[in-house]
């Protein structure tokens, strides 16, 4: 930025101060205010509190392409400018009422061309009931006593600050140690307008949206993602956040109009007040956690970040962390859990489930644990191939085995993710042939089968594999989407009912649901499989009723490699 002499700044800045206090005399008059105004070359107008236009001279009509002041009086910067403009503006205009004193900016447009402008407070009867100011197109380098609003700091979409400008502001609040808190709102189910009616209807939802929040924060409005808006408060008192959060949550219940569409959508809030964060960053992080938390407890609501939210991510991010190491440096392995058949007691495949033992030691943790990173990562694609690796390794080692009379089928659970992945079907395909495994000894076993994403490649995936011997079966049948997918109408030969149906299981009652879904998978020639078997008595009424499989931890808990061997040679003999 160039420098600025200033004696020159000074006669320019008391040139334009005497024009604002000649319009303020003017306006205190009030019947020469408008002859007055009129006479000045340069721009002037004048807002009430809530950013109103009152007046405006000849010049600043003829600048805005307005012919009278009939077309603005009563309306907002934000019904009268560009966003950028605008932005600048409520920025000025906020800065003035906050201080009571005059406030003199340059705002940079990007083309080269500079704005100055003055404003003060508009006086009457020693009460400040607006602001009056003038405005000045003029090539000027700028001191450090004139704001500076440019346009790297503006969303030209909203006309709200953008990231980097709060960025600015919160390093600011925090160094000073003044009472502030962060809103950040999210806009609930605005893909769905993306998707359905196109970005353009989007964005000008969005505008709407910031227009409806500019009208009561100002220039405290920060756009900081696609449909995300930062509120900044100066309070961390619980009574008045809650006051303003049910003012905003107010106003949504209200629509928003699109060109000519009505669009109803609720707001969430994430509120972060200024404490002890680091920085500007930790500070939005913070209200991330309380908007994450706003969603999943049903949306359209605000909820306060509690300081235990910040140790709980701390101890997902170590985990995530130690999920990363542990797939880099293999520490995933195999347990194995049998599948018998109940009449007889013979095992009929064994099941292979992933565990995680960290550092090579002698513990293992359960899926639980680390699955749900695995798929949000999407590290459960790499993962999952060395688990199909993996199991035909093994069953490849027990073929070779003396001890074990005949092979042993194996079941591989994967997740509806490795499918999309698109290499699932060749993985399996390629590691059977490599390892010598007959196809018709593997059972892939699939949990999701609900209609999302590319339904119709998922489906011939699996058909792809049933044409090469694969069997592929429908897991945790009875709970979830499983039940709600139309079983009747999938590619399947294996059912396995959900540990939760067995549980429903009690001794000497009949057990209707049971029932129909064995009914179901006999006539549809379906293999059943019962899981959860944890006593007796559930053993013994699955046996009466005729079902012919079953698995869980009353007939034998998942082992390790060496283990699950030596109970195949004892069984298997």
């Amino acid at each position: 930025m160039a420098d600025f002499g200033s004696d020159a700044q000074s006669t320019q800045t008391e040139t334009d101060r005497s024009i604002v206090d000649r319009i303020q005399r003017a306006f205190n008059s009030r019947e020469t205010s408008e002859l007055v105004a009129d006479a000045i070359g340069v721009q002037v107008w004048a807002t009430d509190l809530n950013g109103r236009m009152i007046r405006a001279n000849t010049a600043w009509l003829e600048a805005h392409d307005f012919t009278s002041m009939n077309e603005v009086i009563g309306k907002t910067a934000h019904e009268l400018l560009d966003p950028v403009l605008a932005a600048t503006s409520v920025t000025e205009d906020l800065r003035v009422v906050d201080s009571g004193e005059a406030s003199t900016s340059v705002v940079l447009d990007g083309s080269g061309q500079s704005f100055q402008s003055i404003r003060m407070p508009l006086i009457e009867s020693d009460e400040l009931v607006g602001i009056v100011g003038v405005i000045t197109p003029q090539e000027v380098s700028v001191d450090e006593d004139i704001n500076v609003v440019s346009q790297d700091e503006i969303d030209p979409l909203t006309g709200a600050s953008n990231r980097e400008a709060l960025h600015i502001y919160v390093t600011e609040v925090l160094e000073t140690g003044q009472d502030m808190s962060m809103l950040l709102l999210d806009l609930d189910d605005f893909h769905v307008v993306n998707t359905s009616l196109g970005r353009e209807i989007g964005d000008q939802l969005l505008q709407k949206a910031a227009k409806r929040l500019i009208t009561v924060f100002g220039a405290r409005l920060y756009r900081v993602s696609g449909d995300g808006f930062v509120v900044m408060l100066p309070t961390v008192e619980a009574a008045q956040l809650d006051v303003v959060t049910e003012q905003i949550l107010q106003r949504w219940r209200q629509p928003l109009i699109v060109q000519g569409t009505e669009i109803y959508g609720g707001v969430s809030i994430g509120i972060a007040p200024l404490g002890d964060q680091t920085g500007s960053e930790q500070v939005f992080q913070d209200a991330e956690m309380a908007l994450r938390k706003a969603k999943d407890t049903g949306r359209n609501r605000a909820v306060v970040f509690d300081p235990s939210q910040r140790k709980a991510a701390d101890e997902v991010l170590w985990q995530q962390m130690l999920v990363r190491r542990a797939v880099a440096s293999k520490e995933f392995i195999l347990h194995w859990q049998p599948i018998f058949e109940i009449a007889t007691g013979e095992i009929s495949g064994v099941e292979a489930l992933l565990r995680w033992q960290p550092n090579g030691g002698p513990s293992t943790r359960p899926a639980a644990e680390f699955i749900p990173f695995l798929e949000h990562s999407g590290l459960v694609i790499p993962v999952g191939k060395q688990v199909i690796e993996d199991a035909c390794r093994q069953q490849n080692a027990w073929r070779a085995m003396d001890k074990i009379a005949r092979p042993v089928p194996i079941h591989v659970n994967v997740s509806r993710r490795q499918f999309t992945s698109g290499s699932l079907v060749a993985d399996v395909l390629t590691t059977v042939q490599y390892h010598g495994v007959d196809p018709r000894s593997l059972t892939i076993e699939v949990a999701d089968f609900s209609p999302t994403g590319d339904q119709t490649k998922f489906l011939e995936d699996i058909v792809r594999l049933q044409k090469a011997g694969v069997r592929v079966a429908i897991d945790d049948f009875g709970s979830g989407w499983s039940a709600l997918a139309g079983v009747a109408d999938l590619p399947i030969q294996v059912t396995k009912v959900a540990r939760s149906i067995t549980g429903r299981i009690v001794e000497g009652q009949d057990e209707p649901l049971l029932d129909s879904i064995q009914h179901i998978t006999r006539s549809l020639g379906h293999e059943a499989i019962v899981q959860g078997v944890e006593n007796g008595e559930q053993l013994d009424w699955l046996r009466a009723k005729g079902w012919t499989h079953a698995q869980g931890y009353h007939l034998a808990e998942p082992l390790d490699p060496s283990e699950m061997t030596q109970m195949l040679i004892e069984r298997l003999d």
